[in-house]
């Protein structure tokens, strides 16, 4: 048995609100890094901004795993970049599973055949004693195929599934312990950056143009304004996880994740919410 699986444990519920909310109740109890919550459905799934997470039943992957930085022998600074490499984590399982490859849009979300397919949510619990981060809660949500009646109307334009209704495949609970391995065996590269590189050769947003919301885009309001963002190209992905975008005046800068948002330049008239 290797590392990554003799450390995973497995919750697994037919529906909860969400599975952050589940791990951090778990971490608050005690249980151990490598804990892994695995939901069929969740009643109130969340994505980055407080946005809502469309979480139907039988055609999600909802997976919430709690990580203990002290056990991973990581900086504060290091553990930024546990969302990029989850992302990285995504892709490697799906290509394992499905044998199909999906492309990364920084900072956390993974997009297959032009669609997005993945949203990933990672917050922290504070022990109030100490004021340090006891454990990290890494949540990924996947669309596993499409759900019955499609999506939402709302979300049609740019929500995708791995799968269509019509296609055979392992069951998706299967994918859903090949991507808590696979970020369970990167965590040790985390402090010397090696999947960088992956996640860089699967980016789709570097070279491009993007709109850069420093507020983050508000999801009911889809068009954007000419004082609401601004325009730049992306470079690269910093050490840190961070995105080199050059405006065009000339000026480089390297956006940290925080309260940002990314919008490719062709996107002006669709939402920002979480699939």
């Amino acid at each position: 048995m290797n590392t990554a699986s003799s450390l995973l444990q497995i919750h697994r519920y037919p529906i909860l609100d969400s599975t952050n909310t589940k791990a951090k109740e778990l971490a608050m109890d005690g249980a151990p890094h490598g804990t892994a919550v695995i939901a069929d459905q969740q009643s109130a799934g969340r994505g980055r901004l407080g946005r809502r997470f469309f979480s139907p039943a039988g055609c999600g992957i909802y997976l919430s795993l709690l990580l203990r930085p002290e056990e991973m022998g990581l900086s504060q600074c290091d553990t930024v970049l546990i969302t990029t490499a989850a992302s990285v984590a995504v892709a490697r399982a799906v290509s394992q599973v499905l044998h199909k490859e999906l492309k990364i849009k920084w900072v956390n979300d993974l997009y297959f055949s032009g669609k997005k397919v993945c949203g990933i949510l990672t917050e922290g619990v504070v022990n109030p004693q100490r004021q340090a981060v006891d454990a990290i809660i890494l949540g990924i949500g996947v669309n596993y195929r499409t759900p019955e009646g499609d999506f939402p109307t709302e979300l049609q334009d740019i929500a995708g599934a791995l799968l269509n209704a019509a296609e055979t495949a392992p069951p998706k609970d299967e994918l859903a312990e090949a991507i808590a391995r696979e970020m369970l065996s990167l965590l040790p590269q985390i402090e010397s950056r090696d999947f960088l590189k992956e996640y860089r050769d699967r980016s789709m947003t570097l070279g491009r143009r993007i709109c850069i919301f420093p507020g983050g885009a508000p999801g009911d309001h889809p068009d954007i304004s000419d004082d609401g963002f601004l325009v730049a190209r992306a470079l690269d992905i910093a050490s840190d996880g961070g995105l080199v975008v050059q405006y065009e005046n000339g000026t480089v800068e390297t956006l940290t994740t925080g309260e940002v948002s990314v919008r490719f330049t062709d996107e002006a008239t669709q939402t920002d919410d979480q699939t």
